[in-house]
């Protein structure tokens, strides 16, 4: 029975024949990421045992003469390289001898999304650990905080501004500071592009 997943048809198959070269082009692009999904796909299936190119050939039945898939074994090792420079899929430094010609092949797994974007990142220490549920509540509460911190210097920045133009009307560029209550002071350092505030108690000068 013929496939109708959306990765099973091959390029030449998701055009019609009087199309105009744009669509062909955009066929066969289509047509090579499906691909590369169902490659993807196979790889995670066999877990971090990881898999060889004759594997993953036989797990697609590649080669077969319908029109489910491609059909050539070189549809795989195209694949290596993509799927390796976008970080799906990776190297274990693992060979296996092949079902289909007995020689050596390397070991593929696919990596998951915490290692991904620590490869992605340049940082291969980032993930040294499956993140557990308590890990993801700590940086949960770690991002919050930070939001609210990030909230609360637009509303400092607000807030100081109002306080330069309102209390000490906008003065020219200096050190000025105002008495409070109860043996407080309020000094501000006005610069050119930016202000400063900053709130103390004044102690009384020694005899």
């Amino acid at each position: 029975m013929e496939s109708h997943e959306p990765f099973s048809a091959p390029a030449h198959r998701m055009h019609r024949v009087v199309d105009p070269e744009t669509s062909k082009k955009s066929a066969s692009t289509r047509g090579a990421k499906n691909n590369l999904m169902r490659i993807l796909e196979v790889v995670r299936s066999f877990g971090d045992d990881g898999c060889t190119q004759d594997e993953v050939f036989e797990a697609l039945n590649f080669g077969r003469e319908d029109e489910t898939g491609p059909q050539s074994y070189s549809g795989i090792t195209g694949a290596w390289a993509p799927l390796e420079r976008q970080r799906f899929i990776e190297c274990t430094g693992e060979e296996r001898i092949g079902k289909r010609f007995g020689a050596k092949q390397e070991v593929r797994r696919a990596l998951s999304e915490e290692e991904r974007t620590a490869r992605l990142l340049g940082d291969l220490d980032v993930v040294s650990r499956p993140l557990s549920t308590d890990d993801y509540v700590k940086i949960d509460a770690w991002y919050m905080a930070q939001q609210a911190l990030e909230k609360a210097k637009v509303e400092e920045a607000a807030a100081r501004d109002a306080v330069i133009r309102d209390v000490y009307r906008s003065p020219r560029p200096g050190l000025y500071t105002i008495a409070l209550q109860y043996g407080y002071a309020l000094t501000a350092k006005i610069c050119e592009s930016k202000t400063y505030l900053s709130w103390k108690q004044i102690k009384p000068r020694r005899p």
